[in-house]
């Protein structure tokens, strides 16, 4: 023996799903007799009785990643879930699970986009996006400290709105696309535009 190495392996542990009971307190209004019962900030729904078997928010995260970032289709996401975690769930559950997450994060997105519209700068662009196989435009708006995307079904002005806004007047980064011309203020052209420019003119002379 002339000595001894370390190596090193990660790996992932077993994951077994962790099931949470929510006690949850039901009454009436003393006044308008109206319905009410309490919620806890780890519901991800207030459904009882039939559909009172939910998906936790670690769940959600999760499926929100892999189908919107990664791109996976909800039916193998369903069958990710099964295989991996025991978890069943139909492709049609994981849509309202979504949706359900879009409705809740919307104050938040709502929150970000304001802030990219007051911004002193903002650096935006546009990107080609399928909507269920059909095109559509994905539109970002960057500022040092906020990302913000829309994704809109043209390229115009009109969708470039669902990010500035009508009215925004900072400095505005962006390549050549006529729509942006219509903004108020100062503009920037993107640097890598115009060094893609300059290249070209030097291959081409």
């Amino acid at each position: 023996v002339t000595g001894a190495a370390a190596q090193y392996q990660e790996d992932l542990p077993p994951v077994r799903p962790l099931v949470r009971r929510f006690d949850i307190e039901v009454g009436h209004c003393s006044q308008c007799r109206r319905r009410i019962q309490g919620r806890h900030p780890l519901q991800t729904s207030d459904a009882l009785g039939a559909a009172r078997a939910q998906l936790g928010p670690g769940v959600v995260a999760l499926v929100a990643e892999l189908h919107t970032r990664g791109g996976l289709p909800l039916a193998k996401v369903a069958d990710l879930l099964q295989t991996r975690f025991g978890l069943q769930v139909t492709p049609g559950g994981l849509v309202h699970l979504l949706h359900r997450a879009a409705r809740d994060a919307r104050p938040a997105y709502e929150a970000l986009r304001e802030q990219v519209r007051n911004a002193p700068v903002v650096t935006v662009d546009e990107t080609g996006w399928r909507v269920g196989g059909i095109g559509h435009w994905l539109w970002a708006g960057v500022t040092p400290t906020t990302t913000v995307y829309a994704i809109c079904a043209g390229r115009g002005f009109e969708d470039a709105q669902a990010v500035l806004g009508a009215d925004f007047d900072g400095v505005l980064v962006r390549d050549g696309w006529a729509p942006y011309r219509c903004y108020d203020g100062l503009h920037q052209t993107c640097l890598n535009h115009l060094l893609q420019r300059c290249r070209q003119l030097q291959e081409d002379h």
